[in-house]
């Protein structure tokens, strides 16, 4: 009984090393290919297995290293996206992690399987600029991991307002890290076009539209160091950015001073809803901060009243 139950595991095993090798040889005579080398190939230096964990080399010391991969990338185009987003949607199954497992702990490193994660690390870092529009949604699967959220928003984050959209959308479903990349990303919309002397804040009115989405969210993330920022940035919307005031109108009775401060004059800025705003900032005129109180009369003239110094309603223009 032993002996049969060996012999159909042997068959077992074998059966998934030929379908994978049959899958192998089809992936392989299919890849496209720059200098007679495939594109998986050019890609694995964005990745590699260490006995310390992954090693993904990026930053300005690793620029001219990974020059001739990012040509190669370039020069192969569109036509690499196809098999870039495959790696991506390729998921292990609960029996082929078992497997890999398995082969791991066994000596011979050439029966070995790789971290499909390795994988897609490469792909992601592949996968970069506008003309990649096609593989958002699968680039956007990968922020739930926290091992590849950091290099998915790197990679969504240059894919204009489309990719941005999809970054904004998920970011209540990320790791801090990933919350904080993302908010990062929304300060400096400009730094992200790799290159291109492009302002996220003029591309489109759509553009603003997520911009303004995303901002809000960042405010409304109390553990975000952000938030200030992310005011000051809603407020330079103006009108624009009416749809942010129920996020900044708890504000007005925030703790801190300075973000309270920094929410009135945003409040001023946007200058939208005076129904709702003016009665607010009136309320701060009795504030025991002076800078709360300065900060409210400046809003409020910003909506065409001149408060008098002493406290009651606001004056006529």
């Amino acid at each position: 009984m032993q002996a049969r139950k060996g012999v159909i595991v042997l068959a077992s095993l074998f059966a998934i090393i030929l379908v994978a090798l049959v899958g192998l040889y089809f992936a392989w005579s299919h890849e496209p290919s720059y200098q007679g080398k495939t594109l998986s190939a050019w890609i694995e230096p964005f990745c590699q297995k260490t006995p310390k964990g992954f090693s993904a080399p990026a930053g300005p010391q690793y620029f001219e290293e990974l020059q001739p991969v990012r040509r190669a990338v370039s020069e192969i185009g569109t036509n690499g996206l196809p098999f870039l987003i495959a790696k991506l949607d390729r998921r292990e199954s609960a029996f082929q992690l078992t497997f890999r497992q398995l082969l791991d702990k066994q000596p011979f490193a050439a029966l070995k399987q790789p971290d499909p994660r390795i994988g897609r690390i490469r792909a992601i870092r592949a996968i970069l600029g506008p003309r990649a529009e096609p593989a958002i949604p699968s680039l956007a699967t990968q922020l739930s991991d926290p091992l590849l959220s950091e290099h998915a928003v790197y990679a969504l984050s240059g894919m204009g307002p489309n990719g941005m959209r999809a970054l904004v959308n998920q970011f209540a479903n990320v790791s801090p890290a990933a919350r904080m990349q993302i908010a990062t990303t929304l300060m400096f919309p400009a730094s992200t076009y790799r290159g291109e002397n492009v302002s996220r804040l003029e591309a489109s009115q759509f553009a603003a539209d997520v911009m303004i989405d995303g901002l809000t969210r960042v405010v409304q993330d109390t553990t975000s160091p952000f938030r200030k920022p992310a005011v000051q940035h809603l407020g330079t919307f103006g009108a624009a950015a009416s749809n942010a005031l129920p996020a900044l109108l708890p504000l007005l009775n925030d703790q801190n001073r300075i973000l309270r401060q920094t929410a009135i004059r945003a409040l001023g800025e946007i200058k939208s809803q005076p129904d709702l705003v003016i009665p607010a900032l009136t309320n701060l005129l009795n504030d025991p901060d002076p800078g709360t109180q300065m900060a409210a009369r400046f809003s409020l003239r910003a909506f065409g009243y001149n408060p008098p110094y002493r406290t009651g309603l606001p004056g006529q223009p």
